[in-house]
C-alpha cells in the first residue's frame, strides 16, 4: 500500500513474514504432524549387500558436456563425490578452468552457497564492497590476475524470510539475463524456487516461463554463452509443511522440466544454453504498446514548452535579404570602459561592444553567438568572460582579471544573430541522422532503419519507457522478433534544413572571427591584493561564470577552496568509494586518465568489445570500483556500437541503491545536438527526477552533473554546433539549478583553456576529475 505522503519510489527495503492463517482442516493438518511425516517405507529391506562379483569395468564414458540427456537418477555420490550415470567427470584445477570466465549466479541462498564455495576454495578471490549491507547483498569476487569475475544476486519477489533486504538492485532474473552479455566465457546459473513454495502454483510458472522466454530472447543473439539451471533442491523435511514442504517443491520440479523440455537439457535439469545480450530498454523492458498515449499534456510536456516558448524568445526568427545585413566582426566597436594603463589582480574590466552589419549600419537587435576569454600563453593561464545581451545591437563583456601580466583579449562572433535564428529553426525543423539496427538470428543477421521517430508504413518495433516519455522505434525485419535488436550504427541523412543564403554564414571564414581588433592586449599587476576562499568545494554550490580559471595549466576555482589532490591523496580520497560514469565518451576520458595517475587501478574484462562498451576499473584491496557506460539513444557514430546492458541513464540511476561512499557523475550533450531540442530537454527531466528519487532513500550519495564541452569550431555546424551545445549548457544549469548536486562546469573549463576539442587533452581531465574529487572527498 502505497504511504500516505511519500512516493511510491521511496521504497527502498523488504521483509516478510507468515500471515496468520491456514488452508487446511484440522484433520488434514493431522497428515502432517511429525510422526506421520517421512515414514520408512522399506523397513524389512532398508540394506542390501553388493559385490563387485569380477564384472568388467563398465565401458568409459564420454565426458560431460552441454545438450547431454539426463536420466533419473541422474548419478550417485561415492565418497562424498558426485558421479553422473551418462557421462564423467574430469578432474579439473578450478583456478584454470575460471580463468577468463564471466559467472553470474542468479536466484536464491542455495545458489549464493556457490559464491561462498568459490571464495573459500580460490585465495585469490577478492570480494568487492558493493556498498550493500546483509547476506541478501548483490555479491561480487574478482581475481584481477586471472580476469575472473563472479557475482550473485538474489532474484525478485516472492524473497521469503524476516531478514530486511534492499531492493533497489532487485530485478526479475528475466531482466536480469536481458541484462547480461554474452560470449563463449559467460556462464550464468539460474535458480529458482525456495521462495514460491508459499505462493498459489501460478506464481511460480509464470516466472519459469518468462526465464524460458528470456533465454529463447538469448540463443537469438549468441550461441555461445552457457546458461546452466540448478533445480531447487529438498530441505527440512518437518518445517512448516504448508508453506515450505517438499511436496510443494517437487510440483516446481515436474513444472521446470516441462518448460525447458525443448531446450537442451544435462544431468538432473542443468540446462545450458548460449546467450548474448542486448539492450533492454527495448520490448524486454518496455512492452510493446501503442505509441505513448498524450490524451492530456503531462507535467513532462508542459515543462517542455515551457522551456522551449522561453528560448523561442531569446532565439527569435533574423530573416534577412543579404549576407551584408548580418553582423559583422570587421565594422563593429568594441570600446574598453575606463581604461587604465595598469590593471590590478582581481580588477573587472568592461568592454562595451556595439555590432555593425558589413555595410557599416548599426544593429537594432542581439542574438549573436559570442565567446570572450582572457589568456596568457606563456603562463599556460586563462579564463572566459561574461556577454550581457541588451537585445538591441550592444553588449556587455566582463572579464575578471584572475592573474598577473600580460593579458591577451579575445571576443569571438561565432554566429551572427541571423546564423543562430536559422541553426536554431533547422534544428527543430527534422531529423538529420539515420539509425540502423542489427537484428540477429544465431549466425544471420540483417539491418533495418531505426530512429527517435520513424515516418514508415511498416510494421515497427516499438522500444518505449511510458514513465519518462522515451521512445524509439526500428523497422520490423522480416521473421525475426523486435528482442533481436542487438547493435547500432548512424550515418548523416542527406538533408539540410538551411536554405543557400544560411549556409553561407558558416562558411570555415565566418565562424570564430574575432572583434578585438585594437585591443591586443592589457598589463595586470598584482598590487598587493590577497584573496582566500575558506569554504570547502562541496556539492550544492551553485559554480558563478567564470567559475575559475587556468594558470600553470591547473583549474583554480573562483567559488570555493579546491584542494590540487596528489597521486597519495587521490588513492586515499578513491578507496572505498564506488563510482559510476554515466553519459558520453568525455566521460569516457575519466576512466581512461585514472589509471594513468592510480597504478593499482586496473581494467577488468567484462567480455565486451569496442570502445563503447561498459568499462571497469577495480582496486579490490582498497575497494575502489568505478565504471563507465554510455547514455541511451540518440547515440551517434559511424562505429557499429553494442545496445547491450546499456539504459536510459533515469533507469540505470533507479537501479543504484546509493550510500555516503558512492559517486555518480552524468553527462549527455553531444549526441543531442543533431536532433530536435525536446529530446534534450525530456532526457534531463527524466534524469532530475531518477536523481530527486535516489535523494529519497539515500540523501548521501554524491551527484556530479559535468556539462557538455566546447568542440571543434569548423565541424559541421548545422549538426553539432556549439550553438547548440550552448542552448543545451543553458537548459542543464536551468533544470538542475535547485538540486543538490555538484556541478562541473566542463563549457566554462574548456573555454578557458582555449581547448576547441570534443575530447579534450589530458590535462583538463585532469583537472576536471580533482574537482569531481574535492566534491566527493
Amino acid at each position: 500500500m502505497r504511504p500516505q505522503h511519500m512516493p511510491c519510489a521511496a521504497l527502498t527495503h523488504m521483509h516478510s513474514e507468515n500471515k496468520k492463517v491456514s488452508y487446511l482442516s484440522k484433520q488434514e493438518k493431522s497428515l502432517f504432524e511429525r510422526s506421520n511425516v517421512g515414514v520408512e517405507i522399506m523397513e524389512k529391506f532398508n540394506t542390501i549387500s553388493v559385490s563387485k562379483c569380477n564384472k568388467e569395468t563398465v565401458a568409459k564414458k564420454e565426458k560431460c558436456k552441454v545438450g547431454m540427456t539426463s536420466t533419473i537418477p541422474s548419478g550417485h555420490v561415492w565418497r562424498n563425490t558426485w558421479n553422473p550415470v551418462s557421462c564423467s567427470l574430469a578432474t579439473v584445477k578450478m583456478k584454470e578452468c575460471l580463468r577468463g570466465k564471466l559467472i553470474y549466479l542468479m536466484g536464491d541462498s542455495t545458489i549464493r552457497q556457490w559464491m561462498e564455495y568459490f571464495k573459500a576454495s580460490i585465495n585469490t578471490l577478492k570480494s568487492v564492497d558493493l556498498h550493500e549491507s546483509g547476506k541478501l547483498q548483490h555479491q561480487l569476487a574478482v581475481d584481477l590476475d586471472r580476469n575472473i569475475n563472479i557475482q550473485w544476486q538474489k532474484h525478485c519477489y516472492p524473497l521469503v524470510g524476516s531478514m530486511t533486504y534492499s531492493v533497489k538492485e532487485m530485478e526479475y532474473l528475466t531482466r536480469a539475463i536481458d541484462r547480461t552479455g554474452g560470449e563463449k566465457n559467460t556462464v550464468i546459473v539460474i535458480s529458482l524456487g525456495q521462495h514460491f513454495r508459499p505462493f498459489p502454483i501460478d506464481v511460480f510458472i509464470r516466472r519459469a516461463l518468462n526465464v524460458h522466454k528470456a533465454i529463447k530472447r538469448l540463443l537469438l543473439r549468441s550461441p555461445d554463452t552457457m546458461v546452466i539451471i540448478k533445480t531447487e533442491n529438498i530441505r527440512e523435511m518437518y518445517n512448516d509443511a504448508e508453506r515450505f514442504s517438499d511436496f510443494h517443491g517437487y510440483i516446481q520440479y515436474l513444472i521446470i522440466k516441462d518448460i525447458f523440455q525443448d531446450l537442451s537439457l544435462w544431468s538432473a535439469l542443468n540446462l545450458s544454453i548460449s546467450i548474448h545480450y542486448r539492450n533492454n530498454s527495448a520490448k524486454s523492458l518496455f512492452p510493446k504498446t501503442s505509441p505513448i498515449p498524450l490524451k492530456s499534456p503531462t507535467e513532462i510536456e508542459l515543462r517542455i514548452k515551457e522551456i522551449i516558448e522561453k528560448l523561442d524568445q531569446q532565439i527569435p526568427p533574423r530573416p534577412f535579404t543579404h549576407v551584408n545585413t548580418t553582423t559583422s566582426a570587421t565594422h563593429s566597436i568594441a570600446t574598453i570602459l575606463n581604461p587604465q594603463d595598469t590593471y590590478c589582480r582581481g580588477d573587472q574590466l568592461d568592454i562595451l561592444l556595439e555590432v555593425r552589419d558589413h555595410l557599416g549600419h548599426r544593429k537594432q537587435y542581439g542574438g549573436d553567438f559570442l565567446r570572450a576569454r582572457i589568456s596568457s600563453p606563456a603562463l599556460m593561464a586563462g579564463a572566459s568572460g561574461k556577454v550581457t545581451d541588451f537585445n538591441n545591437g550592444t553588449y556587455l563583456v566582463s572579464f575578471t582579471l584572475f592573474w598577473e601580466g600580460q593579458i591577451s583579449l579575445s571576443l569571438l562572433l561565432i554566429h551572427p544573430s541571423e546564423g543562430a535564428s536559422a541553426l536554431w529553426r533547422a534544428r527543430n525543423q527534422g531529423y538529420k541522422i539515420i539509425f540502423k539496427g542489427k537484428f540477429v538470428n544465431g549466425t544471420f543477421h540483417v539491418f533495418t532503419e531505426c530512429g527517435l521517430t520513424l515516418n514508415s508504413s511498416a510494421e515497427l518495433c516499438e522500444y518505449l519507457d511510458n514513465r519518462d516519455q522515451e521512445a524509439f522505434y526500428c523497422v520490423k525485419p522480416q521473421h525475426m522478433p523486435c528482442e533481436a535488436l542487438t547493435h547500432m550504427t548512424t550515418q548523416n541523412r542527406e538533408v539540410s534544413y538551411l536554405t543557400d543564403k544560411e549556409k553561407s554564414l558558416f562558411h570555415r571564414s565566418k565562424v570564430g572571427v574575432e572583434m578585438m581588433k585594437d585591443h591586443k592586449h592589457i598589463d595586470v599587476a598584482n598590487c598587493n591584493k590577497s584573496e582566500k576562499i575558506e569554504e570547502k568545494c562541496q556539492v550544492g554550490m551553485k559554480p558563478p561564470v567564470p567559475g575559475g580559471y587556468t594558470l600553470q595549466g591547473k583549474w583554480i576555482t573562483t567559488f570555493c577552496n579546491q584542494v590540487q589532490l596528489d597521486t597519495i591523496k587521490i588513492n586515499g580520497c578513491l578507496k572505498g568509494k564506488l563510482i559510476y560514469l554515466l553519459g558520453d565518451s568525455t566521460l569516457r576520458q575519466w576512466i581512461y586518465y585514472l589509471p594513468k595517475v592510480v597504478k593499482t587501478l586496473k581494467f577488468f574484462d567484462l567480455h565486451e568489445t569496442g570502445i563503447f562498451k561498459k568499462h571497469l576499473l577495480l582496486d579490490a584491496e582498497r575497494h575502489t570500483q568505478i565504471q563507465w557506460k554510455k547514455h541511451n539513444h540518440p547515440f551517434v557514430t559511424l562505429q557499429l556500437y553494442s545496445l547491450i546492458g546499456h539504459d536510459y541513464i533515469p533507469r540505470e540511476i533507479d537501479r543504484l541503491s546509493g550510500d555516503k561512499n558512492t559517486a555518480i557523475v552524468i553527462t549527455f550533450g553531444q549526441h543531442f545536438r543533431p536532433f530536435p531540442i525536446d529530446i534534450f530537454i525530456r532526457r534531463a527531466i527524466g534524469v532530475r527526477k531518477a536523481i530527486e528519487r535516489l535523494f529519497l532513500r539515500s540523501p548521501t550519495t554524491k551527484v556530479i552533473i559535468k556539462t557538455e564541452n566546447i568542440r571543434e569550431m569548423h565541424l559541421d555546424t548545422e549538426r553539432l554546433g556549439d550553438f547548440h551545445g550552448y542552448i543545451q549548457y543553458l537548459i542543464t544549469k536551468d533544470i538542475f539549478k535547485d538540486l543538490n548536486v555538484g556541478i562541473i562546469d566542463a563549457w566554462d573549463m574548456t573555454i578557458a583553456y582555449g581547448t576547441n576539442n570534443v575530447h579534450p587533452p589530458d590535462h583538463v581531465i585532469g583537472n576536471q576529475i580533482n574537482m569531481f574529487l574535492n566534491y566527493i572527498c
